[in-house]
């Protein structure tokens, strides 16, 4: 929970610095990006960022474990993505209204879930233990630093595309305060609810699940029936809503974006955005997020591309006042 506080905090700062320009301007990422890197140079930058959000997006599409896949995995993937397909038109000053239900959708489902696992767990939370070792000193500095940056590596598109959704504020702190004051309060939620329902859920299932599917798919189960069907369809509903958004905001339109800012006469951000949907499914996301080592590995390696553009950006900012 420390690495969660720390990371979420530094999320938080990086949000607020990255969203003034935008804001100021009223430009996007491919614009906004040619003052530090050059019109020529912010082609590098702007391919890097469409290539991590196409890969990201079909992550996030497929969102489920194993060695490879099988015809009941990739038929879901396919309904999924035929689903959020209509997404990709919707302008973003109207995304906003998808975001508030997703909310509301998504918050509801994780605290009902926690609810029912601390229910059949005996009114507990349980012990937090799930079979690692105490560290301290030195050997606890790299397992902090590791923790710290999977924390900051979730959300790194979002930290990236800000100015793909800022430059629609009316006023800076439209997009500063209120999203660094989001993201530090509903990030350290999550993880605690996450930490807190698999916790509880192992006192029932007799095994910690730290994917949310297959808990899901455990609870349907160890527990089948009417009620425990509704709840896992309500509890599944908010997470499909918060894929989906997630998806149309951090992914599919900075794809667009970038797309329209190389080749403005042909291509739209629309049409940006289908084309990193119909890329997607070409990126084998199955085999990304096969494990959660390489899941892990995913998260903390694309950083090492995004994050340097959040830096030349904000350097160059500072340079010029």
């Amino acid at each position: 929970m420390l690495a969660a506080v720390i990371g979420s905090a530094i999320l938080s700062v990086v949000v607020i610095l990255n969203s003034r320009g935008a804001t100021r301007y009223h430009v996007g990422f491919p614009v906004y990006v040619r003052a530090a890197a050059g019109v020529n140079g912010a082609k590098l930058f702007i391919i890097v960022r469409a290539s991590v959000a196409v890969i990201y997006f079909a992550t996030q599409s497929f969102y489920g474990v194993g060695a490879g896949i099988t015809s009941k995995n990739l038929l879901a993937f396919f309904i999924f993505w035929i689903i959020q397909f209509p997404v990709m038109f919707i302008h973003p000053t109207i995304l906003r209204h998808l975001f508030v239900i997703k909310s509301v959708a998504t918050t509801a489902g994780l605290f009902g879930v926690l609810g029912w696992a601390v229910h059949m767990n005996g009114g507990n939370l349980g012990n937090f233990d799930f079979g690692g070792k105490s560290l301290s000193g030195a050997a606890l500095v790299w397992p902090m630093i590791q923790a710290i940056n999977s924390v900051m590596a979730a959300l790194c598109p979002i930290l990236v595309n800000q100015p793909d959704v800022a430059r629609y504020a009316t006023r800076p702190a439209q997009a500063t305060w209120s999203q660094a004051t989001g993201i530090l309060v509903s990030k350290v939620l999550v993880m605690f609810l996450s930490c807190a329902t698999t916790s509880a859920a192992s006192g029932v299932l007799g095994k910690s699940y730290w994917n949310v599917w297959d808990l899901y798919n455990a609870i349907l189960t160890e527990y089948w029936g009417p009620g425990a069907r509704a709840g896992m369809f309500f509890a599944s509903t908010g997470m499909i809503l918060a894929i989906i958004a997630t998806n149309a905001g951090s992914n599919s339109l900075p794809v667009g974006a970038d797309i329209s800012g190389l080749w403005p006469r042909y291509i739209n951000i629309v049409r940006g955005q289908v084309i990193c949907a119909l890329f997607a499914p070409l990126c084998v996301p199955w085999k990304i997020i096969a494990s959660a080592s390489s899941f892990l590995t995913f998260l903390g390696s694309y950083t090492v591309f995004l994050m340097p553009t959040c830096g030349i950006n904000k350097a160059d900012g500072v340079s010029r006042l």
